[in-house]
């Protein structure tokens, strides 16, 4: 997994097994999961690998956002242009998990608000100061008695806020 604020993340492919008598051509490419290319750039790489060469590594970008979304994924896959006799690609799928890192805050426009007694009600202004909804998002309200008590100070009128996305 990686950190979408990272910026990239390193696949490292490695002969784990024996020993390559000749070049071997092997192929690195991504595919789409519920990450796509807003989430990550894409790489269709080709790697060569020889008796010297047991490793190599691939960086691979994501992209910085604002947007708070799930955890989201994609694969990495290895292949041959033709198979090779006792060579063998295992695991040739890997799942990369690009974790959100991003937040929303939700709050009061003022943390105290005054009404007189006879004015009959209070306007409350709640929204949303940092991050960007990128699905809907629930708050619920409920009012605690401080000096004024429910029922005889204020009727109490608990609710729900629903935010949506931009």
């Amino acid at each position: 997994s990686v950190n979408e604020g990272d910026g990239s993340l390193i696949v490292s492919v490695e002969v784990l097994d024996g020993q390559l008598g000749r070049d071997v051509v092997v192929r690195l490419n991504t595919a789409d999961g519920t990450a796509t290319g807003d989430d990550y750039q894409s790489v269709d790489v080709q790697l060569t690998f020889g008796p010297s060469t047991t490793q190599q590594n691939v960086e691979i970008n994501t992209t910085r956002d604002i947007l708070v979304e799930d955890d989201e994924v994609f694969s990495a896959m290895l292949s041959l242009d033709a198979p090779i006799p006792n060579l063998s690609l295992n695991p040739s799928i890997a799942t990369i998990t690009i974790l959100d890192d991003d937040s929303v805050v939700i709050s009061f426009d003022s943390s105290v608000y005054n009404v007189n007694e006879g004015d009959g009600s209070v306007s409350l202004v709640i929204s949303i100061t940092s991050g960007t909804l990128q699905r809907s998002v629930e708050v619920q309200l409920a009012e605690v008695d401080g000096t004024a008590l429910a029922g005889s100070d204020y009727v109490s009128t608990p609710g729900v806020f629903i935010f949506t996305p931009n």
